[in-house]
């Protein structure tokens, strides 16, 4: 949204606000309300962080980012087109509230589904590209949401409703791919992780795509599934924000970082005899 032209969107909601609430926005209104809606995407991805790790020992990394995650997007599509179509400027709030909570997943999901599918030699390659495809996609967005292309008057919609065929293409594609081994096999579904790891020509579009990247030929399961294990190291269970903060090791640690810089020290250098012990914990 920052990159389109803000004058139309604020357009729209002096219109919205004039014609269907007849209660037009002050310039000191028209700042709140256009702060909150900016702020709106942060908070939404705040929040979407929250729910990572639930959804993640839920449904596993895949499910969550080819399922969940597109169906936020739809969502907030959906919330700019019927702010638009019906002249309703709250739910570009709401919309923006639902993109936010999609990023915020998608960032943090996103590693942790490298982390269980991906290979150990080729994880730090494929977190590189994810970046990458991060700048590539604002670019992107910044070059089409210019005036003469859909960041007009009449076009600026579009370009926040586009992002649902993006969504819908995902979830259309994420259903031919299996969900990860690491995820079935903690959650003691072995047939259906001997399945995934060996995802043979009957069982997908893809014929042999996970046989290419694992190079596993194993004479039974066990030892199918010993080669996956040394091929992507085993995904350790994620703890939530939650009960981080009620594990007192956890706690202390954020203390110890305290003592480090010292209560006192503004300059954030260390008094030397507490950085001393705290490396004595």
């Amino acid at each position: 949204m920052e990159c389109a032209h803000v004058f139309e969107y604020q357009e729209h909601i002096q219109e919205s606000f004039t014609k269907v609430f007849n209660a037009p926005l002050t310039p000191n209104g028209m700042s709140v309300f256009w702060s909150v809606t900016i702020a709106a995407q942060g908070l939404g991805a705040l929040i979407g962080c929250g729910f990572v790790v639930p959804l993640s020992s839920w449904l596993g990394a895949k499910k969550v980012l080819t399922g969940v995650n597109n169906y936020l997007l739809l969502a907030s599509s959906c919330c700019f087109i019927i702010s638009y179509m019906l002249n309703l400027a709250p739910f570009l709030i709401i919309g923006r509230l639902f993109s936010g909570a999609y990023t915020g997943i998608g960032c943090a999901m996103l590693p942790l589904f490298v982390q269980e599918v991906a290979p150990k030699q080729i994880k730090g390659s494929l977190l590189c590209f994810m970046h990458i495809a991060v700048c590539l996609g604002s670019s992107a967005s910044a070059v089409i949401s210019l005036p003469f292309m859909l960041g007009g008057e009449r076009t600026w919609w579009i370009h926040l409703a586009l992002p649902a065929l993006f969504g819908v293409a995902q979830l259309v594609t994420g259903g031919l791919i299996p969900d990860t081994p690491n995820h079935l096999i903690q959650n003691g579904k072995y047939t259906a992780a001997l399945r995934a790891i060996e995802y043979d020509s009957h069982s997908s579009f893809f014929p042999n795509l996970l046989n290419f990247y694992y190079d596993i030929n194993p004479e039974n399961e066990d030892e199918a599934i010993r080669q996956y294990w040394e091929r992507v190291p085993q995904m350790a269970n994620q703890m939530t924000l939650w009960n981080a903060m009620k594990n007192s090791r956890i706690r202390n640690l954020f203390g110890d970082q305290e003592t480090i810089l010292g209560p006192g020290n503004f300059d954030g250098t260390p008094k030397t005899d507490q950085s001393h012990n705290f490396y004595h914990h």
